[in-house]
């Protein structure tokens, strides 16, 4: 699926103000944490390794935070619902971007821009895609049939 700008609301159960989302933190950061590092300049610019030592690792990833918070971004974050209709169920869908979701709700973003993938029915019924969206996805995907079936009866002209 392409880029869709969602309600950040559909993400409040995945709020990382209120959920440990990172291994190795013990509590989830903090809003109070985030101000700080934005007053101490703690701007963490680059994309975080998995092997941060425990000590340094909230701080970083509070930075990384407070770094989208004050600069933005312009890439869209990553999203798997799942398929639940396969019984294929995703305990959490924020498969890249927890920092960038992150320093949405700190601003008080309505919505953010996602690349979601799984089942569209349930992207629907969680509300991060309108029903007329779906609608446009399947016009789409018509298009590339037709487009695909013209081409096949062009090359069978020519044998």
């Amino acid at each position: 699926m392409h880029n869709v700008n969602i309600p950040l609301s559909t993400l409040v159960n995945y709020n990382p103000f209120n959920n440990i989302v990172w291994p190795g933190l013990k509590r989830p950061i903090t809003k109070r944490e985030i101000a700080k590092a934005i007053d101490t300049g703690n701007l963490v610019d680059k994309v975080l390794s998995n092997t941060l030592t425990k000590e340094y690792k909230r701080r970083d990833h509070i930075g990384r935070v407070a770094y989208f918070v004050v600069n933005g971004w312009n890439d869209a974050i990553e999203i798997d619902v799942g398929i639940p209709c396969l019984g294929c169920n995703v305990s959490w869908p924020v498969c890249d971007g927890n920092h960038r979701v992150a320093a949405a709700f700190y601003k008080g973003n309505e919505t953010i821009l996602a690349s979601i993938s799984g089942e569209v029915d349930y992207m629907i019924e969680l509300g991060m895609i309108p029903k007329e969206q779906e609608q446009n996805d399947l016009d789409n995907i018509d298009d590339c049939i037709i487009t695909f079936e013209q081409e096949r009866d062009r090359i069978e002209k020519i044998e």
